[in-house]
């Protein structure tokens, strides 16, 4: 019923303790889980991992990054009903599975995150951390910060949020090829993003699962290195091709990054294709809705 899709990299024993939470608080026994290594340099032994936990493992022939791999995950999966999710979580409830395929199940035009708490090293809950409840985006032309996230560190009576927390997310497969999912983007940056707006614009939503927590190591360091010419290339994408920005805005970026010139018809095609086929709404709309809790996020820490 649930086909679980956890990329990795150099991830060791975090993939091993995932999997035991996984597993020892799933209610449902029809559940698949497929790992997907790109490229680790660990000498970890995954292979054997995956026998002991009977899943399903695959190790990238070249190096995908998180949206490649979740690109491939997706069409490795026998299910409808799609997690995906990091290789450093910790379940911590024994009804999250149920809970998240009712979930989708009655509102398949939506993406669904669950609330977001931190734990340390031990894996043990950090009560000092404020919890995630989904995200915002910076869209202030004139910050620094431009499309990146911030947190929603409270849960709103609405559930319907702007954007989705990126380490443990579900949907239905049909929605998210509806929406070609992370097609278009290079291996890492701006994934949440992208496709929760793209969500917005085909008449669908994300929505948070109020009802599921799910823990999440945050590292200072990251085991690999994320190259910046991706994260800038996907980054003037999203602007792009969304339409949050003027291309005159952004156009010398187009010229000092060489993946723009390799992929520029690409990213036309992309463009034309969302116009045509997610044109439910409009950005403006999905401006003001995010806009809308980025002041209820500036009134709330006022009080």
């Amino acid at each position: 019923m649930i086909s679980v899709i956890i990329p990795f990299l150099n991830e060791g024993e975090n993939i091993r303790k995932t999997l035991h939470s996984l597993f020892d608080s799933c209610d449902l026994t029809d559940i698949e889980v497929i790992l997907l290594n790109d490229l680790s340099t660990d000498n970890y032994d995954y292979d054997s991992l995956s026998h002991e936990f009977c899943v399903r493992y695959y190790q990238n022939s070249s190096r995908l990054g998180v949206s490649g791999s979740r690109e491939r995950g997706v069409k490795l999966a026998s299910n409808n009903i799609i997690l995906f999710l990091d290789g450093h979580m910790k379940f911590l409830q024994p009804d999250w599975a149920s809970k998240l395929v009712n979930h989708v199940i009655n509102h398949p035009q939506h993406l669904f995150c669950s609330v977001s708490v931190a734990i340390d090293d031990n894996w043990n809950i950090n009560p000092e951390s404020p919890i995630g409840a989904g995200c915002t985006i910076d869209l202030s032309t004139e910050s620094s910060r431009l499309l990146d996230t911030v947190w929603l560190p409270f849960v709103a009576d609405n559930p319907a949020i702007p954007c989705i927390m990126g380490a443990a997310y579900a949907f239905d497969k049909n929605f998210y090829l509806h929406l070609r999912g992370l097609h278009g983007l290079a291996q890492w940056g701006y994934d949440e993003q992208f496709l929760s707006i793209k969500a917005y614009l085909a008449g669908g939503q994300c929505t948070l699962m109020s009802d599921i927590i799910v823990g999440h190591l945050y590292r200072p360091v990251q085991p690999y290195i994320k190259p910046m010419m991706h994260i800038e290339y996907n980054k003037i994408v999203c602007l792009y091709v969304l339409d949050l920005v003027p291309f005159t805005d952004i156009k010398r970026t187009f010229y000092t990054n060489p993946l723009f010139e390799q992929n520029w018809q690409a990213i036309e095609n992309l463009r034309l294709q969302i116009k045509s086929e997610l044109n439910q709404r409009s950005i403006q709309e999905f401006i003001e809705f995010n806009n809308k809790y980025m002041v209820e996020i500036l009134e709330r820490s006022c009080h």
